[in-house]
């Protein structure tokens, strides 16, 4: 089905944008525009029309003028929050052998407690191709089986749908949530939420083990400053994980303004390695392990494509053509061999044990 752009016409109140003189990740001065009239054709409920540059000091992208941290809201009035729970198993032989299986994977490298297991199940995952077992990693957030009471902070944790995945390997899961509807429901499962955000939590220092931010990073006004606040929560040798869009990837070379990680107003600052690197370094975090990303594109470039046709995004991909199916496997074999290229960035960062 075809949807109406936001209209042009409706700008984003005036009094609620600001203007950056500089980079908000390196702060150079310099930038070279990358694109102009840009507009929400991901939710189709943001306001106005945006302008994203490129930073040649560090290589992120960033929309000035932007929103407010105060009139931001504005373009989350449609936004669902991202559910990275699997969902009921469907009901079938084939589906609780896969399950088996990855129960069995996640508890031989994860420590992870779920049943049924398959027995020896945990070698099973090779033969479906590299994609399943690193998508299995990321999917648990490379959280292995933590001391005794360990705890990690889950920031923008939304309605809680990484808790059963971080119980099961053995934390103790908060989160940092300032949607009180999202939150609410987290606490339904079981979870302890602050209704807070980055980078004013008023938690207190050294607190959690590992903090984990899935698509959180490019949402946020001043991502060093962010970065500085979970480092001083951090417990010392602390872990942070972080998977953000990667603008330096296949799928926006390929898309260019159409690209599904783009999403204006609501990413803010969309990363290269480079950038993210270079922002953990100013955050005091190190080192900075790059990991494998995800070897399945495919849902990005579904919904690319759909951007570009005019069409709802979030819907079915079933109709997507075989052209783009095939650029997606394309993509993934190129990702194989350079991760730099992938859609995600994805990467593990330590807080130092001596000050």
């Amino acid at each position: 089905m075809n949807l109406k752009e936001p209209n042009p016409c409706q700008a984003w109140p005036q009094e609620g944008l600001e203007d950056l003189e500089a980079c908000p990740v390196c702060e150079d001065p310099r930038r070279e525009l990358l694109y102009r009239g840009m507009t929400d054709r991901v939710f189709f409920c943001a306001p106005g029309q945006w302008t994203l540059w490129h930073c040649p000091g560090c290589g992120c992208a960033y929309l000035n003028p932007r929103p407010t941290e105060k009139t931001i809201p504005l373009a989350y009035r449609r936004y669902y929050t991202h559910d990275i729970s699997p969902g009921p198993v469907v009901p079938g032989f084939y589906s609780r052998l896969k399950q088996a299986i990855t129960n069995d994977y996640l508890w031989a490298h994860y420590g992870a407690e779920s049943r049924p297991r398959l027995p020896l199940g945990r070698f099973l995952p090779y033969l479906l191709g590299p994609a399943y077992p690193r998508g299995l990693g990321i999917w648990v957030r490379r959280l292995e089986r933590p001391m005794k009471d360990a705890v990690c902070l889950d920031v923008g944790c939304g309605n809680g749908g990484f808790f059963d995945v971080a119980h099961a390997c053995g934390w103790r899961l908060h989160g940092l949530e300032p949607d009180p509807r999202a939150a609410s429901a987290a606490r339904r499962r079981g979870m302890t939420v602050y209704e807070s955000a980055l980078p004013r939590t008023g938690l207190r220092d050294e607190t959690y083990d590992a903090v984990t931010m899935s698509h959180v990073i490019e949402h946020l006004h001043d991502p060093v400053s962010a970065l500085q606040e979970v480092r001083r929560i951090l417990k010392p040798g602390g872990t942070l994980w972080i998977v953000t869009p990667n603008v330096e990837s296949i799928g926006h070379r390929r898309f260019g303004v159409n690209w599904r990680g783009l999403e204006p107003p609501r990413h803010l600052v969309l990363f290269s390695g480079a950038s993210l690197a270079e922002a953990l370094d100013r955050a005091g975090f190190w080192p900075v392990v790059a990991l494998p990303v995800s070897l399945r594109p495919f849902g990005l470039f579904a919904a690319s494509h759909c951007i570009a046709a005019g069409l709802d995004p979030n819907g079915p991909a079933s109709r997507i053509p075989q052209r783009i199916r095939w650029l997606a496997v394309s993509a993934a074999l190129r990702t194989w061999l350079s991760p730099e290229q992938g859609e995600e960035l994805l990467v593990l960062a330590r807080k130092p044990t001596q000050p």
